[in-house]
């Protein structure tokens, strides 16, 4: 535990229901240290998936922390009697996970709306609670922990009035108040849940690269997130080529963040698994690309190779002409090779492509300086891009 931002809101003077996003089996350990440092050891009930009681030892760690099972599936009116019992009798309060289940993708999902009911019903207020860090620490179905940080952002109790009209929207504030609080993302329910985590993968992997200064989460973390949810995907078989082709990069990029033997030595496994991928599918043109910057970086002796690279680089803008990324990066590597009109031909041909996002935007502007760097008389105002 790192920070326990507002404390002092987590201090009941009444039965309460806490509310958290939940992403590691150490929300608990977090939750619980917090309660009892602001409230004298007080005793706290936990709500949990009744699957959890199942082995001998899940069942005996589960009872320890004070845990009541529920059924995510079935009736639960001995649990919400149970609950009711807890706040209005024995007075002590109650961890509730609204999404019911670790987070597959490190984002905060909508959840469902039992602790709503339970806190119209009961009157008790609602403690709202960011876990920040945890999924980076330890994700789910992962045993060994990252030397990560985590922090608690306590929001402020409220009480809420629950309506059959109102409950699914007051169900998405709680959910993104949470959201705010963790410093996440939160995101509705997919329907296709692999898809969804593919989709992040490759968002986790763009923010990498991106690496912004004021961003609450490091490039490693997100080439981690990355490579943890892939390793996920690759046990489901859901479209294995494309998956491969983002871990490659994960890998690629970590290893990039530690010293040069280390960095070849993944850089040659991520260039091993996007070889694996193209022998099944050669029409994905993300694997040539990746391939493409393996071949480029890697030095010849541990199986680079700068004419590769080139064919490859082609190869991924004959599949897909009007990808700015790949082009830009193809320019640049013309230019380090000297190969100095093919590089102005890539970089005007860029400023005539429409940007897919502000990412396109920017890369469009580094087109514009490559040409600039290497064309003195170039005059982008007499070209009509820039306003005098």
């Amino acid at each position: 535990m790192d920070k326990i931002n507002n404390l002092e809101n987590l201090e009941v003077t009444e039965p309460s229901i806490i509310v958290a996003n939940h992403s590691s089996y150490l929300d608990h350990f977090a939750l619980l240290y917090a309660f009892r440092k602001a409230n004298n050891n007080e005793k706290l009930y936990f709500l949990a998936k009744s699957e959890l009681f199942d082995k001998w030892l899940s069942r005996k760690w589960q009872t320890t922390m004070n845990a009541i099972p529920i059924d995510r599936d079935g009736d639960n009116a001995g649990t919400l009697n149970q609950m009711k019992s807890i706040l209005k009798e024995e007075k002590k309060s109650i961890v509730i996970y609204p999404e019911g289940t670790r987070t597959y993708n490190g984002k905060v999902h909508i959840g469902k709306q039992g602790a709503l009911v339970l806190a119209q019903v009961t009157k008790a207020p609602v403690v709202p609670v960011g876990i920040e860090g945890a999924f980076d620490v330890l994700p789910r179905k992962t045993l060994v922990p990252h030397k990560e940080k985590i922090n608690l952002n306590i929001g402020k109790k409220f009480f809420v009035k629950v309506t059959k009209a109102n409950r699914g929207l007051l169900q998405q504030k709680m959910m993104q108040n949470l959201t705010r609080l963790s410093k996440g993302v939160f995101e509705l329910e997919a329907d296709d849940i692999h898809q969804s985590m593919l989709d992040t993968v490759k968002e986790y992997n763009e923010l990498g690269i991106r690496d912004y200064p004021y961003s609450n989460v490091s490039s490693t973390e997100y080439h981690r997130r990355a490579l943890y949810i892939t390793k996920q995907l690759l046990k489901t078989g859901f479209k294995k080529n494309e998956v491969l082709v983002e871990q490659a990069r994960a890998i690629g990029k970590l290893g990039m963040k530690h010293n040069r033997l280390w960095a070849l030595m993944r850089l040659r496994h991520a260039k091993y698994l996007v070889e694996q991928t193209k022998k099944h599918d050669d029409e994905y043109y993300m694997a040539d690309y990746v391939l493409a910057t393996c071949y480029n970086w890697l030095p010849k002796s541990w199986g680079g190779s700068k004419i590769k690279a080139q064919k490859l680089y082609l190869s991924a803008i004959k599949k897909e002409p009007t990808k700015i990324f790949t082009r830009l990066s193809y320019s640049k590597f013309l230019q380090k090779n000297k190969q100095y009109s093919a590089s102005l031909e890539q970089a005007k041909y860029i400023l005539k492509l429409k940007p897919e996002d502000l990412v396109d935007k920017r890369r469009k502007i580094e087109a514009l300086e490559v040409i600039m760097r290497m064309n003195k008389s170039y005059d982008p105002e007499e070209e009509g891009l820039i306003n005098g």
